[in-house]
């Protein structure tokens, strides 16, 4: 499954929308954080991970997936990028410091 999420994030059509993907397995399930470049909410990204949410329910047998679009500043409120699996990073991009 991450693989597909790999591919998917770099396909033509996602280029220059994520920043970031991790995973982080939550139960029976997954859950997906997407950081977008963009520093406000990003709807046309949202559409098009409830559409690829929708392909990976029925194409895996995952359990539940839950998908995620957070900025930079809060992603560490929500996961220990530590523990998470790095699905993708932008390396034209680095990562912002989080403020101790």
């Amino acid at each position: 499954m991450f693989d597909h999420v790999l591919r998917w994030v770099k396909e033509e059509e996602q280029a220059g929308r994520i920043q970031d993907c991790y995973a982080v397995p939550r139960g029976v399930g997954i859950g997906l954080f997407f950081v977008p470049h963009s520093e406000s909410f990003d709807f046309e990204l949202a559409d098009r991970l409830a559409r690829l949410n929708a392909a990976w329910v029925r194409g895996f047998n995952v359990g539940p997936v839950e998908i995620h679009q957070l900025p930079e500043d809060e992603l560490d409120r929500f996961i220990v990028r530590e523990a998470a699996i790095d699905i993708y990073h932008d390396a034209d991009r680095p990562h912002q410091p989080v403020a101790s």
